[in-house]
């Protein structure tokens, strides 16, 4: 039997830093955000559910605004997971040069993405 390339980020104290130094920038932008991962999905229940669920009624017998306020909860939690774990990454890597930083001190490349996957399934659980 072959051994697997894939491979879990072993877990070091050092990705909790990762995690704490993305909090800290989250919370100079926190209002924005929380207003952005708030009004989206209360932005489409209404034109959706309100608007077009008058035409269309009961879906499995729910009215359509329940129908489709599980749907958009999910999709808003997957964008914001997918956006953090893919353009702010990008942000980080390229513009910015973050991650250029961090490897200059004792963190490995693990640390750094296991306190990425962290953060963005925090976002997801914040939307």
């Amino acid at each position: 039997m072959s051994r697997s390339i894939w491979v879990l980020p072993h877990f070091r104290w050092a990705a909790i830093a990762v995690l704490e130094r993305n909090f800290l920038v989250w919370r100079k932008l926190m209002g924005p955000a929380i207003v952005l991962n708030f009004g989206e999905p209360l932005i489409y229940l209404l034109g959706l559910g309100l608007g077009l669920g008058h035409w269309v009624g009961t879906v499995a017998g729910l009215p359509y605004l329940v129908f489709l306020a599980s749907g958009v909860v999910a999709s808003s939690a997957m964008t914001t997971v997918s956006f953090e774990g893919m353009y702010s990454v990008f942000t980080r890597m390229v513009p910015q040069k973050t991650y250029d930083a961090m490897m200059a001190t004792p963190m490995d490349i693990d640390d750094i993405v296991l306190g990425e996957i962290i953060w963005a399934a925090l976002k997801g659980l914040f939307s």
